[in-house]
């Protein structure tokens, strides 16, 4: 809804303040959606970014429809201007910062696929924001490689994980 427009520029300025510029050298975002984080990293923070998630990511699109509404207008004018000299501007850009990976996330996946290990090898940080199922994977993987990451869980997937519960006498959670 309406008080979610600003969810991801609230992100990555957290990202931005909380870890180090190096960073976002090489990003890996996993279960990334339409790509809005991709975009933002990309294009805004000059950030490379490899994006895994089965599901093609119009990364320019979102950009413009997503993304540039809500920059200054200092930069929207910018952007229109590079256009104006360059249509194939944005296309250009984001085809050299950002790449995508049409996989799912799993330690199967990880294993197996040999682009996907070397993006986790080459990656400064590992992002899962909203990842689904992929989260509890993104943390193993990370842990693993000794590669910083930061998670944001939508949900607990109660049927894959039947064995969680809360306890009622109020303790953690099993």
């Amino acid at each position: 809804g309406s008080r979610n427009q600003a969810k991801m520029k609230d992100f990555v300025k957290w990202l931005l303040a909380t870890f180090d510029a190096d960073c976002f050298n090489h990003v890996l975002d996993v279960a990334s959606g339409k790509g809005e984080l991709a975009a933002r990293l990309a294009m805004c923070h000059c950030s490379n970014v490899t994006l895994v998630d089965p599901r093609p990511a119009d990364v320019p699109g979102i950009f413009l429809k997503t993304v540039v509404p809500r920059l200054p207008n200092k930069w929207q004018t910018r952007l229109e201007a590079r256009l104006q000299n360059n249509p194939n501007f944005l296309k250009e850009t984001v085809t050299g910062r950002v790449q995508q990976i049409d996989a799912y996330f799993t330690q199967d996946s990880v294993v197996a696929d040999a682009i996907l290990k070397k993006a986790i090898e080459d990656c400064t940080i590992m992002i899962g924001m909203h990842a689904d199922s992929a989260t509890e994977c993104i943390v193993d993987v990370a842990l693993q490689y000794g590669k910083p990451f930061v998670v944001v869980p939508c949900c607990v997937f109660p049927n894959l994980f039947c064995d969680r519960f809360i306890p009622d006498d109020g303790s953690k959670v099993a």
